[in-house]
């Protein structure tokens, strides 16, 4: 039997990174593995990329066109409105569906997304950490001082097809997503691996032994279904596998 309780934030969410696959090859052997699923709740944004048909402009120059986080079809809403507490400092994983070159011989990604944070109108602050033939995975920290910070999320297509999904998680369950809250899955990597038995948090007066059918996760134990889209070898699945 294995146990760990270990997160890696720069695992890949859609594919089965090295770690899952180290999982799957001890428990083809017989080994019970099991991993914590995480403490971020349900704080994670999830859709397939939908073109705006507008472009960000930064300084005159064009930096992609905007996501629409508005799913109705008369309606375009290029921004999602966030709070963030004082005094505190956030982590966030970011990826899209898309090869990912530390495992698939190279190849890596094939669509530049980039996310910005927007306080009214400036741009404050811009993730453009991942380039064509990368990782799709950026990984970064926002933090705030002695007051709260509302901030608009936009999210752009810089270059390349548009993702059948992007994602972000949010590894706190410290922000509150004030529109467009997909409250998605916040479990991922090898927790999320198919020979895994990934771990969550219930009150014990909430289970079956208390007369509570089915258990009730806790607010703040991360949330499982995080989909995977491509095998091993970074074909793309038929369709995607979410798993229990």
């Amino acid at each position: 039997m294995i146990v760990d309780d270990v997160s890696y934030l720069a695992e890949p969410f859609f594919q089965d990174g090295i770690i899952a696959q180290a999982v799957d090859q001890v428990h083809s052997q017989g080994v019970s593995y099991f991993s914590s699923a995480g403490n971020y709740g349900d704080n994670s944004y999830q859709a397939a990329f939908r073109p705006s048909g507008e472009e960000l402009f930064i300084d005159s120059l064009s930096v992609g066109v905007m996501h629409d986080f508005d799913e109705r079809p008369d309606s375009v809403n290029t921004r999602q409105s966030m709070t963030i507490p004082a005094n505190t400092s956030v982590l966030f994983g970011f990826q899209w569906v898309d090869n990912y070159s530390s495992l698939n011989a190279g190849l890596g990604a094939q669509t530049d997304l980039d996310i910005y944070f927007a306080m009214e109108s400036p741009i404050e602050y811009s993730i453009d950490w991942t380039d064509i033939f990368q990782d799709p995975v950026n990984v970064f920290s926002l933090s705030t001082g002695d007051e709260a910070v509302d901030l608009d999320v936009i999210i752009t297509n810089y270059e390349g097809d548009d993702p059948s999904m992007l994602k972000y998680i949010i590894f706190s369950t410290a922000p509150t997503i004030n529109s467009f809250d997909t409250q998605s899955s916040t479990s991922f990597g090898h927790a999320n691996a198919s020979g895994a038995n990934g771990v969550g948090a219930v009150f014990y007066g909430y289970t079956p032994a208390y007369g509570i059918n089915a258990p009730i996760l806790e607010s703040f134990s991360s949330k499982g279904g995080t989909p995977i889209y491509l095998d091993q070898q970074g074909n793309f699945l038929t369709q995607p596998i979410t798993r229990e």
